[in-house]
This record gives C-alpha cells, structure tokens and sequence, in this order.
C-alpha cells in the first residue's frame, strides 16, 4: 500500500487449472492517485515575492528571457518530481502580429525528453515526461522578441500552466513591458495632411500668416 502512488499502468494475471489443462486471463489496471497535489510554477524564484515575472523589452532591442534564472517548480508530492507538459502563450492579444514572439532560439537545445511544439509565433507546448530540473532549463532557454518598427506599447501578458498527468498547475504570468526608443524625427505639415502649403502675396498687404494651420508632429507618441 502506498499512500501516493504514481500514475502508471499495471497488469494482473489470473490463471485457473483443473491439473490437466490452464487458463489464463490479464487484467489491465490504470493507477491514477488522488490525493496528489498539482505543482506549482514559481517564475521568479523564491526570493521574490509572488509567483509572476516582470522584465521589460526595449524597442529594437535584442530578445529577452520570458522567466528569471531564480525559477522554481516544486510540488507537495515528493513521489511525484516530474512533468508531462507544459503550455506557454501570450494571452494578450498579440499587438503586433507576426512580429512579435515567443520561441526557442536555434542555437538553444532541449533535454532529449522534452520536444517542443511552436504552435503559433504567440503559443508553443512543452511536451515529455521529464523531471523538473529538465523543464526549468527549457524555460530559461525561452525568449520574447518584437522585430516591429513602432511597436505597440501595451503590456504583454505570458501565461504558464504546468500539467502533471491528471493535475495543472495555477496558471503563472510574466509581464513584459516595451520600453519605446526615439527614433522617429518630427516633421513639420504646413497644411494638414499634406506637408505643403502655398500662399499668395499680394503687393501692399502689411502682413500675414504663413501656416495657419501648420502642426508638428511625431510618430513616436511619447515625445511630442
């Protein structure tokens, strides 16, 4: 008897005899526990409070960790230290399309248990029965990156949800926020839309407006 038993297969076999000929029969028993507890994913470590992750993205910049080297996955069920997948996708809405992504890069590799499958530019799987040393490393392998010229400035949410056969984890969230650079110079519309204006002057007159209606004005909307 074994107070959490680990998910798993088992056969029984029963045979009958009467001394001169046997029967046998195999009983397949699925093992699935209880009473066991779901694990927890902890993306900033111990050290930190609370379980989330906040790093920030700069504009242009190169790509950057979605969870902290300090991550943690623990589980009350000391039996029981492994996974058998894991889900990651960014659950706002993807505010630059294709452009923007979360993904395991080239030269990264992952522990020959786990694969990995990219389902969109914003949602992959983790998938494999593997410890939790083993997931830890592919979760710091993995990055966030925005190649778009003006990207929007919303925070981006990314959600992780541990699954351990029958139980998932809470779901654990990084935030992500884009740092915008000033790279856009400002232009001056002498009569908007159109860049342009002309004027007439007429001889006598003492003086008058160049550009009325002109207006300055900047693509990167924080500097205006």
């Amino acid at each position: 008897v074994v107070s959490k038993p680990l998910p798993s297969n088992a056969s029984i076999i029963l045979t009958v005899s009467d001394c001169v000929s046997e029967s046998s029969l195999i009983i397949d028993v699925n093992i699935i526990p209880l009473n066991q507890n779901p694990p927890v994913l902890d993306l900033n470590g111990d050290s930190e409070p609370g379980t989330g992750f906040a790093t920030i993205f700069v504009e242009r910049g190169p790509p950057i960790p979605i969870v902290s080297t300090n991550l943690t996955i623990t589980d009350a069920d000391s039996d029981c230290l492994e996974l058998t997948s894991l889900d990651v996708w960014m659950s706002s809405s993807p505010h630059d399309g294709d452009q923007e992504s979360i993904y395991l890069p080239d030269d990264q590799s992952l522990p020959s248990a786990i694969n990995i499958t990219q389902l969109t530019p914003h949602r992959l799987t983790l998938e494999g029965v593997a410890s939790f040393p083993y997931y830890r490393m592919a979760l710091v392998a993995l990055m966030y990156s925005n190649a778009a010229d003006e990207p929007n400035a919303s925070d981006r949410i990314i959600t992780f949800v541990a699954h351990q056969y029958h139980l998932s984890s809470s779901p654990a969230m990084t935030t992500i926020t884009l740092d915008p650079i000033n790279d856009q110079s400002p232009r001056i519309l002498s009569n908007p839309p159109d860049e342009n204006s002309f004027v007439t002057y007429a001889e006598g007159t003492t003086c008058f407006r160049l550009a009325p209606n002109a207006v300055i004005e900047d693509m990167d909307s924080f500097d205006t």
